[in-house]
């Protein structure tokens, strides 16, 4: 996750490189995500995804901030919405429901931090 956003060019490729320890805590060799990882596998295989949905979802960071945030008691930040019975695309607020992971839009993060902006 860290190598996708720090190549971006951007400002939030500076702002996440000069934090990487402060947001980038969670080992990827932690058991607890990787058996995270597996159950959102076994249940994208379970939901009739095309294979290659499956292998998109499963090669992509996605089950790791879901299983990362699963284990830290963390609530996912997302802009994505549930995908219903679409099964073009296996969307975090979905996997994020099948862990019991809360998740909210970078909107309701803000509302919730009392955001401001003048």
């Amino acid at each position: 996750i860290y190598d996708e956003l720090k190549d971006g060019g951007d400002d939030l490729a500076a702002w996440v490189r000069d934090r990487r320890e402060l947001i980038f805590h969670v080992p990827s060799s932690s058991q607890a995500v990787a058996n995270a990882v597996g159950r959102l596998g076994t249940w994208v295989q379970s939901e009739n995804y095309k294979p290659h949905v499956l292998a998109d979802f499963m090669d992509s960071a996605d089950p790791f901030l879901v299983g990362a945030a699963m284990e830290t008691g963390s609530i996912l930040v997302t802009q994505e919405t549930p995908a219903g019975a679409s099964r073009k695309k296996v969307k975090i607020p979905d996997a994020c429901r099948h862990l019991g992971v809360k998740y909210e839009n970078t909107f309701e993060m803000m509302r919730a931090l009392g955001a401001r902006f003048s």
